[in-house]
């Protein structure tokens, strides 16, 4: 047994229940049940995979605590990849540089508030490919 597969059993049982409930920028409510999120993170899995992330890659999460999160750490999850939450108050490249070459991180889930550090730092870090921005438009 592990995390993906609790999930994957509990979006079966419990479907159009709600899984996760937030609020936006707005302040509107936002409800997904178990198969809404259970679709989005199969589809995050998919769209990391075909990134080139698999089984063993590490890919940072600078983002604050919103669905987008939970997406993106049980899609990497999912994969086998390893998922490392950072905290988004880290926002200086030189330190933003030590953390994500310490992990050897090959992508970074994040927002836009955060570009400037996860850009200045990857300048230094050839291992770090892919940024994914949960809150980019269009």
């Amino acid at each position: 047994m592990n995390l993906t597969h609790d999930f994957d059993k509990a979006a079966a049982e419990c479907g159009d229940s709600p899984a996760l409930i937030s609020t936006d920028a707005a302040g509107k409510e936002l409800t997904l049940t178990y198969t809404e999120l259970a679709d989005k993170v199969r589809r995050a899995a998919a769209g990391f995979k075909a990134n080139g992330i698999g089984k063993g890659d590490a890919v940072a999460i600078i983002h604050r605590n919103d669905p987008a999160f939970i997406i993106a750490y049980f899609g990497l999850i999912r994969l086998g990849a390893i998922a490392v939450p950072l905290n988004f108050m880290i926002q200086k490249p030189e330190e933003l540089k030590f953390l994500l070459g310490h992990c050897k991180a090959k992508g970074v889930v994040t927002q836009r508030p955060f570009l400037p550090g996860i850009i200045g730092a990857q300048k230094e870090l050839p291992d770090l490919q892919h940024i994914w921005i949960s809150d980019a438009s269009g």
